[in-house]
């Protein structure tokens, strides 16, 4: 299974709250051209590594603007093919209740501190965890063969590899981290006895400090 964070987006580097676009304040926030390159990078690797349209071949991504643009990036690269992509909802940005479209700073002692997401109509870290499990499940229940590619977000990315390696992985935008399915099939039954191994393929130094959950 092979997680992958957007590249950066126009809202990392403005420094706001892009969660949902039903929200008034939202505002699409499109790949920035080091986003693009931050993905083509990430390509790259994972082609030399031997991952290939012939072998990736289920591909679900966030319905979030830049995490369609991360897919379609990672189709002109020759890494995936553009009629194996599915879109769920499940693997969208933490929603930021009243915060959307709000800039970091006017949270700098807590930005991304969820605990009390509900009092401004925000979504926990709990929540979250909750809505990837249950479509990591249906993968791993429904898989048959070849790998699995995941276009998500900061907070879904680190809710993933926490359930199943018991470790916070945190990406960077653009950023992809990679986990043998089948530790995923045997963490999905509590059989798992060590922690699980994972490889980060590529991470990116080029981001905006601070932004490792959008």
């Amino acid at each position: 299974m092979i997680i992958m964070r957007h590249g950066q987006g126009q809202h990392n580097v403005d420094q706001v709250y892009n969660s949902n676009p039903q929200h008034p304040n939202y505002k699409p926030s499109p790949l920035t051209k080091m986003g693009k390159e931050q993905v083509q990078e990430s390509a790259r690797k994972l082609l030399a590594d031997g991952f290939t349209p012939l072998n990736i071949e289920t591909i679900i991504v966030s319905p979030l603007q830049r995490a369609q643009e991360t897919a379609e990036a990672l189709v002109e690269a020759g890494l995936i093919r553009r009629d194996l992509i599915q879109t769920d909802a499940r693997l969208g940005e933490i929603l930021m209740g009243d915060r959307e479209g709000m800039p970091y700073q006017d949270f700098r002692d807590q930005p991304w501190d969820h605990t009390h997401a509900l009092d401004y109509e925000g979504e926990t870290e709990s929540q979250v965890n909750d809505r990837v499990t249950e479509l990591c499940s249906q993968l791993i229940k429904n898989h048959q063969t070849g790998h699995v590619l995941l276009i998500t977000h900061g907070t879904p990315a680190m809710e993933i590899s926490q359930t199943y390696s018991n470790i916070r992985v945190p990406l960077t935008t653009g950023g992809t981290c990679v986990f043998p399915l089948d530790r995923i099939h045997q963490a999905h039954k509590g059989a798992l006895s060590t922690p699980m191994e994972y490889q980060v393929v590529y991470t990116h130094k080029d981001r905006v400090e601070g932004d490792f959950a959008s």
